[in-house]
């Protein structure tokens, strides 16, 4: 009968409120979808110290029940003078308890070996970006700075400044693009020998840079100019030695 009476005061007496910030639902990737939590509680009036068994249950809605395989444990979690904060992580298999849906917590407790004590539901505040998982499209309509972007698939603005380094598989640019470093694409370079002539490989790919390299005996530069995709080169009006060129792809 006391043990009986213990329980019911616990479920009476404590109370978890949210410290401060609202908890959100973070941005799924590869490893699922995390949400992080952080409260208050009290026993009787106190405030908790010592560890705590935590059981989350994502329900879709106040007035619904969280399915059995929407519940999430987190155990011995410390709570220090009644505050914790917990992360509540939702694995890939089971992001259908969170996307798509108006989500409600319910928290339940457990402490020195007694049962779950119910809490009550909360609400979890949506982010403004849905949750995702894995990869997907980013697509900027405005303006887009970053000092380094990797981009694997493809990347759409209407204006993008970059300061360091930009990477991407493919990228359509509706606007204006600002590069304040160096900007290349498809560089190579190409050496050519004993001869007047040395042409870039490759269809869209024109000469950028280049010059020849004359042979001893005192022969100098006497022409050194892009031409045709290539580039045009003599030393005292014969066959260069060797000409070497920087060749980029600025066409399809």
């Amino acid at each position: 009968m006391n043990r009986t009476i213990t329980l019911v005061s616990l479920l009476t007496s404590m109370i978890l409120a949210l410290a401060g910030t609202p908890a959100y639902a973070a941005l799924g990737g590869p490893s699922g979808i995390v949400i992080p939590y952080a409260g208050k509680l009290e026993l009787d009036g106190a405030l908790v110290t010592g560890t705590v068994d935590f059981e989350f249950g994502v329900a879709p809605d106040a007035e619904g029940t969280a399915p059995v395989d929407c519940v999430f444990t987190r155990s011995n979690i410390p709570v220090t003078n009644g505050e914790f904060a917990v992360s509540i992580d939702i694995p890939v298999a089971k992001e259908s308890c969170v996307k798509g849906n108006d989500v409600h917590l319910v928290v339940r407790v457990a402490r020195s070996g007694t049962a779950l004590v119910l809490l009550g539901k909360q609400r979890v505040p949506p982010v403004v970006a849905a949750a995702t998982s894995g990869k997907g499209d980013f697509a900027v309509t405005g303006a887009l700075s970053a000092a380094s972007a990797a981009v694997t698939g493809a990347l759409t603005a209407n204006t993008a400044a970059v300061t360091g380094a930009l990477s991407a598989g493919a990228t359509t640019i509706t606007g204006d693009l600002a590069v304040s470093g160096r900007t290349s694409v498809g560089l190579t370079s190409k050496s050519c020998s004993n001869t007047t002539v040395c042409a870039c490989d490759g269809a869209g790919f024109v000469a950028i840079a280049g010059g020849p390299i004359c042979s001893s005996g005192g022969r100098k530069v006497t022409a050194s100019l892009p031409f045709l995709g290539g580039w045009y080169a003599e030393c005292d009006q014969q066959a260069a030695n060797t000409i070497n060129m920087l060749c980029a792809r600025l066409g399809p």
